[in-house]
């Protein structure tokens, strides 16, 4: 692991959230989160690895484009795009992510390519709707749906502002994908999430 223990921290070092997140731990909405270390500081997760691995590709790929000069007004044309090992991807999660890169805001910060269900499902048209006639959303806020679902890092492509921004949320205190939940409802990361899911992890069975 890269400078891991800038990366990477107990639960104490946390960033301050803001009260709407407070509120949703504190009621119950999400569950405690995982700390990725006990008090004595010792790792008590796998995720530790996996959330020091994302974050370290983020920085470097920030510090790379800062030591070949490029422009400031350049680097908001690049995106990066990170795969955990065990993604799936194919030629049609290909081409699935292109348009949905199309449907993005230019001003996005990150896209999450594997959905849960309970993004992409708009639950009054699928009462009221033939599945034939429902929207078909690509891109939907990660914010929107926060409260029941949260966007995994098995794939992500991350804009440069967005890798800024959640360098400035650091240290990862709990799994990487409730980090970046919370970043979200913080308003600090403009997430976004593709529907339906671009990758999979292997093995798994792709959403229609």
């Amino acid at each position: 692991m890269v400078s891991a223990r800038h990366l990477v921290a107990p639960d104490i070092y946390s960033r301050p959230h803001t009260w709407t997140t407070e509120l949703l731990y504190s009621l119950g909405v999400w569950p405690g989160p995982a700390a990725l270390f006990d008090r004595d500081e010792r790792v008590q997760s796998t995720a530790v690895d996996a959330a020091a691995s994302f974050m370290s590709a983020v920085q470097r790929w920030t510090l790379e484009m800062t030591e070949r000069g490029v422009p400031s007004s350049k680097r908001a044309d690049r995106q990066l795009l990170i795969l955990r090992d065990d993604a799936e991807l194919t030629e049609e999660s290909v081409a699935r992510l292109l348009r949905a890169m199309d449907d993005l805001p230019a001003c996005y910060d990150a896209l999450s390519l594997d959905a849960p269900d309970a993004y992409c499902t708009d639950w009054a048209s699928s009462w009221l709707l033939p599945k034939a006639w429902r929207p078909q959303a690509r891109v939907v806020s990660a914010r929107s749906r926060a409260a029941v679902a949260h966007p995994r890092s098995t794939g992500m492509v991350v804009s440069y502002k967005g890798a800024i921004r959640m360098l400035s949320g650091l240290p990862v205190t709990r799994e990487l994908d409730v980090f970046l939940r919370d970043l979200c409802v913080d308003g600090v990361l403009d997430m976004y999430v593709t529907c339906p899911r671009v990758v999979a992890v292997s093995g798994e069975q792709r959403s229609a």
